[in-house]
């Protein structure tokens, strides 16, 4: 379940991407057009909560140790302290930057 809600999060956070994009250069086009600069703000709250909501997932399954996601089972042992877990999210090797 964590790997389907993460999923569709970043597929969230994909498509307000491409949304604010559009939002962008269209109210660019239109002489800075109000109503597309709130879709602009709207489209960066959704890729906010899109991403925050992805990697909370991840956080919560590499500290719940579900391993049917590859990453958690690619780089996590059963035995640790759960504030050490956590940080597999940000270490050497992670998947984020």
């Amino acid at each position: 379940m964590m790997a389907i809600l993460g999923f569709l999060s970043l597929i969230l956070a994909l498509g307000c991407a491409a949304g604010g994009l559009v939002a962008l250069l269209a109210g660019r086009r239109l002489r800075h057009d109000p109503a597309r600069a709130a879709w602009g703000r709207v489209a960066a709250a959704g890729l906010f909560a899109g991403v925050t909501l992805a990697v909370v997932m991840m956080e919560a399954a590499l500290i719940g140790f579900d391993f049917s996601i590859r990453y958690v089972a690619a780089t996590r042992n059963s035995n640790g302290v759960a504030r050490w877990r956590a940080r597999f999210c940000y270490g050497h090797g992670s998947w984020l930057p």
